[in-house]
């Protein structure tokens, strides 16, 4: 119910501020770019062209082998007047740039040299804006990866563009190592912005619209810029000779900059530990890669000399995004922050049931002109100094400012770039704009002190514990949780495979469960009936029936639950009974209500043209929404969305034949004799 009431308090706020505000424009432009591409790929310690992804080194001076040539793409800019925002489909769906129309300050870093913008195409590391990171959870998106898209403009003045990827075409070697590109699900990238505000939107979906249960991972990258001071060192080779370079100096960078990162406490990649952040040893943050597991919503970087803060806004619920992820070097020219379903990378996130999507938005802004920020979120920013406040709104308007006195400390209109200040207990500030609470926060915030003998909050021990149970290749669905792509020494999806022949009892029947649907997914079919008939049930059952399917068999699922029906509905559907197909498919929505398949299926089945535009405006760029319209007859936008992807043709295919025909097929494996070699 919160949820709805926040929904609800944005779109009023929303419709207040676009009443009056410059419409939200959109051009097409091609813009040429210098791309940086590898002059050849490569597992890491290899010399062998195609063997991974990362950039082949020159054999000689041991950097990366490049080549920078221009390449021309279509970029779609929103404009409201206030901000100026540039998306690439082409470039994996990404937000390139963001600016603030009237003091041109970038919201992102850019990668620039000698002047000029220059594209990283090296693993898309460092690309800019921000990126989605998938499959793969950790840089996993190349940056050539086409994406179909809608331009959509809705009723409040907004406008969206939805962008769609689909993956299962990456079926070399290299695609279940590490940034391998293989995967099954459907990603979603959506870029919106609204009248009357400087925030820029990025919404993050993903769709399992496969018969087996998926993990809710995935991550999504944002980069800032560092104003880096270097200075000259000189240290002894191990010859004994001297060897001047470059290095970061933090201390004259700090003058410039702090990084924004207000979380109470953090794990390592592992997750190793628990600690306080800043850590003890690092108290400005540098030279790290903390996740936070207790945040206060926002991350960012002050800049001091420009008085700028650059900031992502984020949700702090689990379940909707709420990793805050930062990485910063003393050697770079730029810092990130990461966000996602989940709260530490090598965590393979909770599993999710078949159809069930995963998304989460994050919100960009930049504050100006009232130091640095103490607490944000996506409607106002507040910077604290004692009993003394300032404070923007992302939107114009009359704002009044009281504290936990109940007396009313300031008031008056301000907006992007209008500052309003004033006194207050010191304790508690609460911001009303337009008539609307946007934000209430006591001060200073809570932290615990970054000391090494402070103790650990029992509640953070309690999640970092879960985290590391949950990175066992004990867990009872530990492989199931997991992607194709792995980081090397570290166990995925395909490592399941040397544990089928393992498991010959079924004293652990969530582990041989999980086993068994991990068995059908990676296509072995063999280890899959043999696990599924060793579980036994209505688990088993479900993965026999799914064989059953396989093979071309007609099966009712025996004992299986309602994690059947929707294939159940497909059955009757195929047999021509729809009124059967929608009531079976509405027993499996009764369950999972988000679920993607079954409920474009039941609009389709029952000619609910409402119901097929909803599920059109909720993923604007889903091919199959557009489908569902066409059959409709209703106008619909599947041209664009396919945008003559050949995979995402295979994908439509697949879902056409299962709401039409009721056939059943699975979508394209990462082919199995490969995984058998185990050469991985």
């Amino acid at each position: 119910m919160q949820m709805f009431q926040r929904i609800a308090a944005a779109a009023i706020l929303a419709a207040c501020s676009s009443a009056l505000a410059q419409a939200v424009t959109v051009t097409v432009k091609p813009m040429t770019f210098d791309v940086e591409s590898p002059m050849g790929e490569v597992a890491r310690g290899s010399t062998a062209a195609g063997s991974g992804y990362y950039p082949m080194r020159d054999p000689q001076t041991k950097k990366f082998a490049t080549t920078i040539a221009p390449e021309t793409v279509d970029v779609i800019i929103l404009d409201n007047g206030l901000v100026e925002a540039w998306i690439c489909p082409a470039y994996g769906g990404r937000l390139l740039r963001a600016v603030d129309k009237k003091t041109g300050v970038d919201y992102f870093w850019r990668r620039m040299r000698d002047g000029k913008w220059v594209f990283d195409n090296l693993l898309a590391w460092n690309p800019s804006g921000v990126k989605a990171s998938f499959p793969f959870f950790e840089h996993g998106l190349s940056l050539k990866v086409p994406a179909g898209h809608r331009t959509v403009k809705h009723a409040d003045g907004s406008v969206t563009v939805a962008m769609d990827m689909r993956f299962t075409s990456y079926i070399q070697p290299r695609d279940i190592g590490r940034y391998g590109h293989y995967g099954d699900e459907a990603l979603t990238t959506m870029v919106t912005v609204r009248p009357g505000t400087t925030v820029v939107e990025w919404t993050q979906r993903k769709e399992n619209n496969n018969a087996t249960p998926r993990s809710d991972r995935m991550w999504s990258d944002a980069s800032f810029p560092v104003p880096l001071v270097l200075k000259t060192v000189t240290t002894k080779d191990k010859n004994g000779n001297d060897v001047t370079r470059e290095v970061g100096d933090t201390d004259a960078t700090d003058k410039f900059i702090e990084f924004l990162y207000p979380a109470r406490w953090v794990v390592d990649h592992g997750p190793k530990n628990v600690h306080t952040s800043p850590h003890w040893s690092a108290p400005k943050n540098w030279d790290i890669s903390h996740f936070a597991i207790s945040t206060y919503g926002f991350a960012g970087g002050y800049y001091i000399k420009d008085d700028i803060n650059r900031l992502r806004i984020h949700t702090t619920e689990a379940g909707k995004g709420p990793g805050a992820k930062i990485w910063t070097s003393p050697k770079a020219e730029m810092f990130e922050i990461w966000g996602g379903e989940s709260w530490v990378f090598e965590y393979p996130g909770e599993l999710l049931p078949a159809h069930q999507p995963s998304s989460f938005t994050h919100k960009f802004w930049i504050v100006q002109n009232i130091g640095k920020v103490s607490y944000a979120n996506e409607h106002a920013a507040v910077s604290v100094d004692g009993t003394k406040f300032k404070l923007l709104t992302s939107s114009a308007g009359s704002v009044t400012v009281t504290d936990d006195t109940g007396k009313q400390v300031a008031a008056g209109n301000t907006g992007p770039h209008t500052p309003l200040a004033g006194e207050f207990s010191g304790k508690t500030l609460t911001v009303s704009l337009n008539g609307q609470q946007v934000l209430t926060q006591r001060f200073p915030l809570d932290r615990p002190v970054p000391a090494k003998e402070t103790p650990v909050d029992p509640a953070a021990k309690a999640m970092f514990d879960k985290l590391v149970a949950g990175v066992s290749t004990n867990h009872p669905t530990f492989y199931e949780r997991q992607t194709y792509g792995r980081n090397e020494g570290q166990p995925g999806l395909v490592n399941a495979m040397e544990t089928f022949a393992k498991i010959t009892d079924n004293s652990n029947p969530e582990r041989t469960a999980s086993l068994a649907r991990v068995a059908y997914r990676l296509g072995e079919f063999e280890h899959a009936e043999r696990l599924a008939k060793l579980v036994g049930g209505a688990e088993g059952d479900f993965v026999l029936g799914l064989l059953a399917l396989e093979a071309g068999k007609e099966t009712d699922f025996g004992k299986a639950g309602w994690e059947a029906d929707y294939l159940r509905a497909l059955a009757a559907k195929k047999s021509g009974d729809t009124k059967k197909a929608i009531a079976l498919a509405q027993s499996y929505i009764k369950q999972v209500p988000l679920a993607w398949y079954p409920r474009l299926a039941v609009a389709r089945w029952s000619n609910d043209v409402d119901a097929a535009t909803k599920l059109a405006a909720e993923n604007p760029a889903s091919p199959e929404a557009q489908l569902v319209l066409k059959l409709l007859n209703q106008p619909s936008e599947l041209d664009a969305t396919l945008a003559n992807r050949e995979e995402a043709k295979k994908h439509l295919a697949i879902f056409e034949a299962q709401i039409e025909q009721g056939q059943y097929q699975p979508l394209p494996r990462y082919p199995v004799e490969l995984l058998r070699k185990k050469g991985w």
